[in-house]
């Protein structure tokens, strides 16, 4: 049978706190005022759709109880409300993950001549890497560098033949933060597969120029020719849920994904895509970074993110 994601609580913790914040699972055996926050509404049938399906009339039994319901992104709570009922809006709540302000740690280089790109994420095939290395070889430009911070394959790394292409290991995410972003113009990231991708918040709050695939919550941090650009994804449409359009990856549990529509496949009016977007940005990079730094301030901020929990327990 599917699993749904319950969780019995540790009963001296319990027992002494005033609410249970829980990440996307359902906590059982307690009398205590419980919030669940969600990415996406699948969290609590380990991104299993079908089993939410299965259990969804169960679900609402535990969603009556909930002290308030909270959300990674709008994208998320509409989605949930689509699936599970507008009668839960009055407890829903969106609380974007908390960020420093991370901008204030960017060095400038008043005699800069190269732009720098950066690609980090664990799963090259997932995040668009293939496409992305055809796309950035085939631009003539000299001024610019990507540096790639994935397990890319031994024999692609073998293929690439462009001493502009920097290939490393995956980065932690506190190196990332303090040292990478700091040097970084543009995060790119043309992933197949996301719901709220934390490197892109991190990326924005640091004044990067992002782009990066329009897939489930991402246009929410990224507005095109503001802070970067959002590519269309290659084969999802975007969909209408209660008036709120988005591209649904989150339908397709990620081995499923990977199967159907990466494994030997190679989509190139993609890479085209993504190569004239890498133009455009060593166009507009500076325009860009000044881009995320006012949605941080005017979207994201840790000001903002305060007021937003504080929502929660009035």
């Amino acid at each position: 049978m599917p699993l749904i994601n319950f969780r019995l609580l540790p009963k001296k913790e319990s027992n002494e706190a005033d609410f249970i914040y829980t990440w996307g699972y359902i906590p059982i055996l307690t009398k205590k005022n419980f919030i669940i926050e969600f990415d996406n509404p699948y969290v609590v049938t380990f991104y299993n759709k079908k089993a939410f399906g299965i259990y969804k009339s169960l679900f609402k039994k535990f969603f009556n109880k909930a002290y308030k319901l909270t959300f990674m992104s709008q994208t998320s709570m509409e989605h949930f409300l689509y699936e599970i009922g507008e009668q839960y809006r009055h407890k829903c709540f969106i609380v974007y993950p908390f960020v420093e302000r991370n901008y204030l740690k960017k060095k400038k280089d008043i005699n800069k001549k190269t732009i720098n790109f950066t690609f980090a994420g664990f799963d090259f095939r997932l995040n668009g890497g293939p496409e992305l290395l055809k796309a950035f070889s085939s631009i003539k430009n000299k001024n610019l560098k990507l540096f790639i911070f994935s397990q890319v394959p031994k024999e692609i790394r073998k293929e690439v033949n462009d001493d502009r292409i920097i290939i490393n290991t995956p980065i932690n995410r506190q190196d990332l933060i303090n040292h990478l972003l700091t040097t970084t113009d543009i995060l790119i990231l043309p992933t197949f597969y996301e719901s709220f991708p934390i490197v892109i918040l991190e990326a924005l709050s640091s004044g990067c120029g992002i782009i990066i695939t329009n897939v489930y919550a991402t246009h929410e941090m990224v507005e095109s020719n503001k802070n970067g650009i959002l590519l269309s994804h290659p084969f999802l449409k975007p969909d209408n849920y209660n008036g709120f359009e988005f591209v649904n990856n989150t339908v397709y549990r990620i081995n499923e994904f990977t199967k159907n529509f990466l494994e030997n496949k190679f989509y190139d009016s993609f890479s085209l895509e993504i190569a004239k977007a890498i133009e455009i940005g060593a166009e507009e990079y500076k325009n860009w970074q000044q881009g995320s730094i006012e949605l941080y301030e005017n979207k994201f901020s840790k000001e903002i993110w305060l007021e937003n929990f504080k929502k929660i327990f009035s």
